[in-house]
């Protein structure tokens, strides 16, 4: 949290320099301002020295971000050490469980941890049904005993997106007809 906070004021630092610079070479002949006296100052010296000290740590922390990966793994720990279990390990075990169901294509899954448990975020598409959301509900009760049962960890919280409703057209309805008595037939 206190990252995305420097990280905003970064921008908005950015924002304000941006619009000095342009403001400033579109009207720097109406400014009669000498600008020798406000570059040697003492105040502007340090101000620009603070500024630009910023945006250098910015800078690094970026560059560090892109070659230092953080652990992604979840971590059980017991008493005889670790154990690390890979999101995609995660993955596989929730879209296996969830295509058991049938009608369900394109599963993406994206496993996070939190304080109290994981959380998963399901993006879907699916069949469209009578009872969406009972089959949507019976799928997150599938999924959090299945990461229960087979890697013993926690589930926080489950949402499932439907992000498609596919239709399936292959039901052929037979035609009905009426017989001679007005029996009905096939």
């Amino acid at each position: 949290m206190i990252r995305k906070f420097i990280f905003f004021w970064g921008w908005v630092g950015i924002a304000l320099i941006s619009l000095a610079g342009i403001a400033f070479s579109f009207f720097h002949r109406e400014i009669n301002v000498d600008m020798n006296k406000i570059i040697y100052t003492k105040e502007f010296v340090i101000g620009l020295f603070g500024v630009s000290f910023f945006y250098l740590l910015l800078f690094i922390d970026k560059t560090l971000c892109l070659f230092i990966r953080e652990e992604k793994n979840f971590i059980i720990e017991n008493e005889t050490g670790k154990v690390l279990i890979s999101p995609a390990s995660i993955n596989s075990i929730i879209v296996r469980a969830i295509e058991n169901y049938g009608g369900v294509k394109n599963v993406k899954v994206v496993p996070r941890n939190s304080k109290k448990g994981i959380n998963i975020d399901i993006k879907l598409e699916v069949e469209s049904e009578i009872n969406l959301t009972e089959k949507l509900m019976l799928m997150q009760k599938t999924v959090k005993e299945e990461i229960k049962e087979k890697i013993n960890l926690e589930v926080n919280r489950i949402d499932i997106k439907a992000a498609k409703l596919m239709h399936n057209n292959d039901v052929k309805v037979k035609p009905k007809f009426r017989g001679e008595d007005d029996e009905v037939g096939q």
